[in-house]
């Protein structure tokens, strides 16, 4: 009798992690800070708080994920330095952290410790956080930033701050923005790549040594999809999935297998499965088509996730489930089947394993909270690209796939498209969504499948 109790407990403590560590639908790291949401729609976070990017109302630290005020609305998340950038699912946007600059957007050079509301509009789409600045876009295309603008990294035409989200281009066409160090780097709807900003180290790519104060087009070509940046050094990919860089690369950051900067996009290897990446203080990380995870640059934190540096990608272990990666300073967060992986530098607690110990490789953040009733068992569709514009191609090792049916549903479970058959060439047409996070739902009989994609 002892003995079927002890086996009972342990089945329902195996279970109850399991369940309990698959609640996880986006995640962002900062400098030394992470945020996450949870499939409730709460909003999460751990890592440094000495200027309240956690938060929660206090400065004190924490290596475990708190949470943040109890609303559940929340659908977009970005990590910068020392400040954070959240968007609800009514298109408000919120700010929280360091505000030295301005860079929080509420008038003042005033620090804030909790969520607070910027403005009255409530069309935001996404927002990007660098060092002391911040770049977002609304759901019209327009372009916006506020905050740090000492070397013209927000795009206005000057070099002074502003405290306030300030209109940078009243085109509707901005699809994608991401915020470095004293740079930022967009991408258009016809595909066009733009820099402005600081250009040292060739980190706008345009070729010159100077810098930039409005975003400015790199080269000439019109078949760009992401862009990624941190501090002096780019990477982007195009729509035929090759990989590209620019800028500093002291330590093999770009992945040429040298540590020869450049002022222009140069091709990185010859794949052309690349299809999503991110950038470090000085490594990157990017995912491939079959969900396979890479990274390259210094591995001095253990925050490639391989044991040692490489002036190429390679791969972090033999999985092909990975779904979506960030980074920003010295560790790095990953994504797959609801579940957050961490790992690399943890000075502050930043990967939230409940240590302040750095991290060689990837480990499973725990949910601490209980899962809903989401299914979120063992997921056999990948859809890919995550981030996107136009389509969603479906793959599955599942037989006779063309017998599933898909509906999009909204990050807060509110259905966008009606149920329908998956079509024969296994492609879902996206461009009529608004910019933002989706789930989507797969399902076959009694069993339904979810995934999460963002429109950009």
């Amino acid at each position: 009798m002892k003995s079927n109790y002890i086996i009972t407990v342990f089945i329902f403590f195996i279970f109850n992690t399991i369940c309990t560590a698959q609640c996880w639908i986006d995640a962002s790291a900062g400098a030394i800070h992470s945020l996450a949401m949870h499939e409730d729609g709460t909003l999460w976070a751990w890592g440094n708080n000495t200027n309240g990017e956690l938060g929660n109302g206090s400065l004190i630290n924490s290596n475990v994920p708190i949470q943040i005020s109890s609303e559940s609305d929340w659908k977009f998340i970005s990590a910068g330095e020392s400040h954070s950038v959240a968007i609800k699912d009514d298109g408000s946007l919120w700010t929280w952290g360091r505000n030295e600059h301005g860079q929080l957007g509420n008038g003042t050079n005033s620090n804030i410790s909790i969520p607070t509301r910027i403005g009255e509009s409530n069309n935001w789409s996404s927002a990007s956080c660098g060092w002391d600045h911040t770049i977002a876009i609304k759901t019209d295309g327009t372009l916006w930033a506020w905050g740090w603008n000492s070397k013209g990294q927000l795009g206005d035409g000057t070099n002074e701050d502003k405290l306030v989200p300030t209109i940078i281009d009243a085109g509707s066409d901005w699809k994608q923005v991401v915020a470095a160090l004293k740079n930022s780097h967009g991408i258009k709807t016809d595909g066009t790549l733009w820099s402005w900003g600081t250009n040292k180290s060739g980190a706008l790519g345009t070729s010159s040594e100077n810098d930039e104060n409005i975003p400015t087009q790199v080269g000439t070509e019109s078949n760009w999809q992401i862009v990624s940046a941190a501090w002096k050094q780019c990477l982007a990919i195009k729509l035929d999935g090759t990989l590209w860089g620019w800028g500093n690369n002291v330590v093999s950051q770009l992945g040429t297998g040298d540590d020869i900067n450049s002022s222009f996009p140069i091709q990185i290897g010859m794949d052309n499965d690349w299809q999503n990446i991110d950038m470090g203080l000085s490594y990157s990380v990017g995912l491939k088509i079959d969900g396979s995870l890479w990274s390259w640059g210094s591995n001095h934190n253990g925050q490639l996730g391989i044991g040692e540096d490489s002036s190429v990608p390679a791969q972090v272990g033999n999985e092909t489930d990975w779904e979506n990666i960030s980074a920003w300073g010295r560790h790095t967060l990953a994504f797959k089947k609801n579940e957050i992986w961490t790992w690399g530098g943890n000075e502050y607690g930043q990967i939230g394993d409940g240590s302040n110990e750095n991290k060689d490789f990837p480990g499973q953040l725990d949910c601490f909270i209980t899962s809903t009733n989401k299914v979120l068992e063992d997921n056999p569709i990948k859809i890919y690209p995550t981030l996107s514009s136009d389509r969603l191609n479906i793959e599955s090792s599942i037989e006779n796939l063309h017998t599933f049916q898909f509906e999009i549903r909204s990050i807060n479970g509110g259905t966008v498209t009606p149920r329908q058959t998956i079509p024969a060439l296994r492609i879902i047409d996206i461009t009529n969504l608004s910019r933002g996070s989706y789930f989507i739902n797969f399902i076959l009989d009694d069993k339904t499948y979810t995934k999460k994609f963002v429109k950009i």
